[in-house]
């Protein structure tokens, strides 16, 4: 049997692959880089369970998955607990085993046998202290809609959510490099159900292509690939389209953003950008915050000193003065400001 690590490292090691959004659930991938040759080779020695998906359906996985590194249960237990990728669930039969979940302290290796497909297995990383047990694991709550786009991954979840708890089969050993399980595994825990997505603006993100806006920080389409779970507010957004970043670690590969600054939701990280610096252009609102506006764009246009005040753009060029704005109050301001002169409301 392979050395096991100390739980920390399996747990920082764990942590790490659930955060980064990098890995896939690929039936039988045991923590490798996806490629064409092997995913084909992984397809036909499991014929059953990828047969519910039509060629379309496959070429699609493929495409979406090639590249990544795919990850099992079994694999991904392996890889954190040992850093073998051949990691058999039959190893287990060297460990201690305890009669049930209860009896086992955080920190054990979890299995069962599942839905008569072989045995799944998992990670017991402690508790939120209030009596909660949660675990990591790959695999178990894979929809077909993450299947197909490739989002399918590591899971955390509540113990009472799995399968240990469900089939009536459950087993749980002992892992022997267990130290200090609770203080990271909390954490974890409380960064993902301990709290809510901040509302508060963090940056200023632009949409690089035609994305959807999701009402939850998950992929759920329908067959089509239409959005089961949209922003109903605001459906999409289009390439360009200018976005108030307010979370980027609540739900990790997520960004929870604000639109039209009153609707929130959830658009996958990669789809958005920070946008660059912003300018006026005709028809921003700004505030002037110069001495003096000018009669004309040009060099030498008579400057007239004024208080600062709310006005819009109404026209733009590229000479010395280069915005013509205009007051929006009843001042009735109305001139050639310089660059520096403007700043956007």
């Amino acid at each position: 049997m392979a050395t096991l690590r100390p739980w920390k490292t399996v747990i920082d090691n764990a942590i790490a692959a659930y955060r980064s959004g990098q890995y896939v659930y690929f039936y039988g991938a045991k923590n490798i880089i996806l490629t064409e040759q092997n995913m084909e080779y992984l397809i036909a020695a499991e014929p059953g369970y990828w047969s519910r998906y039509g060629n379309d359906e496959l070429k699609q996985i493929k495409r979406n998955s090639v590249g990544r590194r795919g990850v099992d249960c079994s694999g991904f237990v392996g890889w954190v607990c040992t850093g073998d990728q051949q990691w058999s669930t039959g190893q287990i039969n060297n460990c201690s085993k305890y009669n049930s979940i209860a009896d086992g302290p955080a920190g054990s290796i979890l299995y069962t046998s599942w839905n008569g497909s072989g045995r799944h297995i998992g990670l017991d990383i402690g508790g939120d202290g209030a009596g909660t047990g949660y675990c990591l694991q790959a695999g178990y709550e894979s929809t077909d809609a993450r299947i197909r786009s490739g989002k399918a991954g590591i899971f955390l979840s509540k113990l009472s959510d799995t399968p240990w708890e469900r089939s009536g089969q459950s087993n749980v050993v002992s892992y022997s490099g267990v130290y200090s399980p609770y203080a990271p595994s909390k954490q974890l825990i409380e960064d993902v159900f301990g709290r809510k997505p901040s509302t508060v603006p963090l940056w200023v993100g632009q949409a690089i292509v035609l994305v959807n806006v999701r009402s939850t920080p998950e992929i759920k389409n329908d067959r089509a690939g239409n959005p089961l779970n949209p922003l109903y507010n605001w459906p999409r957004l289009g390439a360009g389209n200018l976005v108030d970043v307010c979370d980027t670690t609540y739900a990790p590969g997520w960004y929870y953003v604000r639109i039209a600054g009153k609707y929130y939701g959830w658009v996958k990280a990669e789809y958005i950008a920070a946008a660059g610096p912003r300018v006026p252009e005709v028809g921003s609102r700004v505030r002037f915050t110069g001495q003096k506006i000018y009669a004309s764009s040009y060099k030498n246009g008579k400057g007239i000193d004024v208080p600062n005040f709310d006005a819009k753009v109404t026209q733009k060029n590229d000479q010395a003065h280069p915005y013509l704005i205009k007051a929006v109050d009843k001042t009735g301001y109305e001139g050639w400001a310089n660059t520096g002169d403007i700043k956007l409301l």
